[in-house]
């Protein structure tokens, strides 16, 4: 998913799939026309318009937080800031996300993309650990209630603060454990999980094939997200005493 909006923002103003409907390849027979140019869409409408349209392919120009197709991600971004955030991108300056272990030949891709293309007067490109670490910063509430000591969360709030701490950074593709000390990131000592969201969501989903749920195939996956995303939680206990409960309903 990509999250964007303005700084000084809650919540992001925008929460959609990183997913482009493009014509798709024209025959040698076709005439091209202007209009073909811009005639995409991204995001949930580009998921609906692929569906609807036989003239459109849906691709996903990111895999597990890596820009695989340049050419689409740049046209995802164009969509992105004049459609939705509808703004000037030379008036302003961009914060972009990465995840750790990021190619330094991506970064350099994405930097002539903003700069060249959009003409921006400044970008950041930050590690999203280090920023979620950062958001921290300005969240930390210790609560008086809990069994942790007072000089406990001292050290906890005071750990947040001087930007030191490890961050699970766990999306939809993979899942990272992150070091970070003062600020900068240990890289070597990194721990790269291949299990997140999907996995579990396609977990979810041969569980729901197994209990027989009466939904169509073609909407099953969504319908798992949405399930997951609404009622999923950590077990606090016993993981069998869940699959437990899981079986009492079947």
């Amino acid at each position: 998913f990509t999250k964007m909006g303005y700084a000084g923002n809650l919540d992001p103003d925008f929460v959609f799939p990183t997913a482009i409907a493009d014509l798709a390849k024209k025959t040698t027979l076709s005439v091209s026309t202007k209009n073909d140019e811009y005639n995409y869409y991204i995001g949930s409408e580009g998921v609906r318009m692929a569906s609807e349209s036989s003239n459109h392919t849906l691709t996903y120009p990111m895999q597990n937080g890596i820009v695989e197709n340049w050419d689409q991600m740049e046209k995802f971004w164009h969509q992105s800031i004049y459609n939705y955030l509808k703004c000037d991108p030379q008036e302003h300056y961009f914060v972009l996300t990465e995840p750790p272990m990021n190619p330094p030949e991506n970064r350099e891709n994405i930097a002539e993309i903003f700069f060249e293309t959009f003409n921006v007067p400044g970008l950041y490109i930050g590690v999203q650990a280090v920023l979620a670490l950062i958001g921290c910063n300005s969240t930390f509430q210790r609560d008086p209630d809990s069994e942790i000591k007072d000089a406990i969360a001292k050290e906890q709030e005071q750990a947040i603060n001087e930007l030191t701490g490890v961050v699970v950074d766990s999306g939809d593709g993979v899942t990272h454990v992150v070091p970070i000390c003062s600020g900068f990131v240990l890289g070597s000592n990194i721990k790269h999980i291949p299990i997140a969201g999907r996995k579990i969501t396609k977990f979810m989903e041969q569980m729901i094939r197994e209990r027989g749920e009466k939904i169509a195939t073609e909407d099953l996956y969504f319908a798992t997200m949405k399930l997951k995303e609404k009622h999923g939680y950590v077990a606090e206990r016993d993981l069998l005493e869940e699959f437990a409960k899981f079986d009492m309903k079947t």
